[in-house]
């Protein structure tokens, strides 16, 4: 349960720009009685304890109370002061229009304002020890050559007076920061491990307590206590943007500057998970935070390190030995089955100095050595342990019981004479009368 919810039935801090009006107070926020009861306790509690941090306090204890209720309130005068600056703003612009776009800060812009008055010769005012140099010279030349006209004195008596309250809440806001600071180490010991004291506090008071601090994601709170910078026409190479309250952490000020902005967004995830472990009480003792910082310090230091140089390695000394192939009965016979044939070997091949014979067709494909080395042109086939189905195994048989396979030719090639024609029968030492031709050299009448 959130602490702040104790002060629902206060009256509510007025920011509305219209309240603003001429003889009023320009800020409503000392009136409410939230402000004024949260004055009184924290007189109280800084004569009882003389601003030391007392021991870890109970839920219903009054300073825990107010440590909560310092960091709502803290919006809350943010939010007025935003207001009070509009205000001023709009009233001072008769006189120094050009200035709200030279500097962005509202407490800054109160402080020249007060500071510059109805003065019209702006070489004469020094604003060396409110603004850094360059911006002052720029204020300064523009105000000499400015086109304003100076105030009436009832306007820029509430100039004046709003100025003076803008600052007032500046300094009631920076009470309740050294107030929250001192007592961070009971509130949230694992983010003060983490980011100290002081930021913590901060970081708490822009987020609006440790509970709204642990719902926010890491990425939005790398960007709280974000500030406008004004360059005042000077380069922006310099300009660190999305800068917020984690980027000005010593860990993420101490890294290389080509590293912050990725050192501030690990430092931010570690913040988110520090707060959800203090709002969740799981460690009170901040070892937690300790070790989330030396996570961040050992990546840091990690990001620095110089890569090792790349060395030339040597080839591995190669295997020549012969290696294991897969085999099996299945493989061979796919071997065998897809193997080169007698004949395709013989295609394949080249008689050194002779011309090679072709099949005298369009593709005029050469025959390589077939029937040179036999003088056959069929080459006889290999007997393989090819797989052949039953029924061609019985077709094999049935052809090898004599009869003459009706692919034989009587031609044969011969080293000799070439092309000779021959008589199957005669080879086989038969000789068949019975048909065409008789011992008369006759043909045979049917």
């Amino acid at each position: 349960m959130d602490l702040t919810e104790g002060a629902e039935g206060n009256d509510k801090v007025t920011t509305e720009a219209e309240g603003l009006a001429e003889g009023d107070d320009v800020s409503r926020i000392w009136k409410s009685k939230r402000m004024q009861e949260h004055i009184k306790r924290l007189d109280r509690i800084e004569a009882i304890t003389g601003g030391q941090e007392s021991s870890a306090p109970d839920m219903e204890d009054l300073e825990y109370r107010c440590i909560y209720d310092s960091m709502s309130l803290t919006v809350d005068i943010d939010t007025e002061i935003g207001i009070l600056h509009k205000h001023i703003r709009d009233l001072y612009a008769e006189k120094f229009p050009e200035l709200e776009s030279l500097i962005l800060h509202p407490l800054d812009y109160a402080r020249v304002v007060k500071r510059i008055g109805n003065e019209m010769d702006a070489t004469l005012i020094d604003l060396g020890d409110i603004l850094p140099s360059a911006t002052a010279m720029i204020v300064t030349v523009t105000a000499s050559t400015t086109a304003g006209k100076p105030l009436a004195e009832e306007k820029l008596e509430n100039v004046f007076k709003a100025c003076e309250e803008a600052m007032r809440l500046d300094e009631l806001k920076q009470r309740m920061h050294t107030f929250v600071q001192n007592r961070m180490e009971s509130l949230a010991p694992n983010l003060s491990a983490l980011l100290g004291t002081g930021l913590a506090a901060r970081v708490m008071g822009a987020a609006g307590g440790l509970m709204s601090l642990s719902r926010i994601p890491s990425c939005n709170v790398l960007m709280l206590g974000v500030k406008r910078k004004t360059l005042g026409g000077l380069s922006s190479k310099a300009a660190r943007p999305n800068e917020g309250l984690v980027s000005t952490s010593d860990i993420v000020t101490s890294a290389p500057p080509d590293i912050r902005q990725k050192a501030a967004r690990q430092l931010a995830g570690k913040v988110t998970l520090a707060a959800r472990v203090d709002a969740n009480k799981t460690d009170s003792t901040g070892e937690v935070g300790r070790k989330f910082k030396e996570v961040v310090e050992q990546k840091i230091e990690k990001w620095q390190e110089v890569p090792p140089s790349r060395q030339v390695k040597a080839l591995p000394v190669p295997d020549d030995k012969q290696r294991k192939k897969r085999g099996g009965k299945r493989i061979r016979r796919m071997k065998e089955r897809f193997a080169l044939t007698e004949v395709q070997k013989q295609a394949n091949r080249l008689a050194f100095g002779e011309k090679e014979d072709t099949l005298g067709n369009d593709l005029d494909e050469g025959l390589g050595m077939i029937g040179k080395s036999t003088g056959r042109v069929r080459v006889q086939m290999k007997v393989t342990k090819a797989k052949v189905s039953k029924k061609h195994l019985r077709a094999i048989k049935a052809g090898s019981s004599g009869a003459t396979s009706g692919l034989a030719s009587s031609l044969a090639f011969t080293p000799v004479q070439g092309i000779e024609l021959a008589d199957p029968f005669k080879q086989g030492g038969r000789v068949d009368e019975s048909k065409y031709f008789g011992g008369s050299k006759q043909f045979k009448k049917p």
